[in-house]
């Protein structure tokens, strides 16, 4: 995967896979993306079909839609951080959706998505969020309960308080880069 891009010709290179059950809705996301200048895009129809295109291709990066049948982007994400197959782990993963619940917000930061947007999505926005992802990578946690990208994404070393974390670190957690 590449870490620390220098340069937006650099980026067009990832290669970027789609997953939507929806033909025409993944054509929008892949527009918008060669709008960016992405052009290494791959389409997966639907969550099965995305799991089988990561164990064959060398993905970067997935955009994936929240609301599909077979199962959801919330459970593709739970699948790509848990599974003992699973061809990524740390998969940068963007959920698209239009249902912004703070519920499934949350449910979508707990399954270990990076980020997560509104649909109608804006390609300005989609590149901005695939160049940070790119660019500043989240490291990532293990924990008995959760693997996935570590939320404290500032050491700026200003806090002056006690750690409440320190003993949950110590007990149940191990860093992975």
């Amino acid at each position: 995967m590449y870490r620390g891009i220098e340069n937006s010709q650099s980026l067009s290179q990832l290669n970027i896979l789609v997953v939507d059950e929806d033909q025409y809705s993944g054509k929008i996301l892949r527009d918008a993306l060669r709008w960016s200048g992405f052009r290494n895009l791959h389409f997966a129809q639907g969550a099965f079909n995305a799991l089988e295109k990561l164990k064959i291709s060398s993905i970067d990066l997935a955009v994936v839609e929240l609301a599909m049948s077979e199962f959801d982007g919330i459970e593709f994400t739970k699948i790509i951080r848990t599974s003992e197959d699973s061809p990524n782990r740390s998969l940068p993963i963007i959920l698209v959706t239009s249902d912004t619940r703070k519920q499934m917000i949350h449910q979508a930061i707990t399954a270990g998505v990076e980020a997560i947007l509104a649909k109608p999505v804006r390609p300005d926005f989609l590149q901005a969020y695939i160049k940070y992802l790119i660019e500043s990578p989240f490291e990532y946690v293990q924990t008995k309960t959760y693997f996935g990208p570590c939320r404290r994404r500032t050491k700026s070393g200003e806090f002056g308080g006690q750690d409440r974390r320190t003993g949950d670190l110590e007990d149940e957690a191990k860093f992975e880069v």
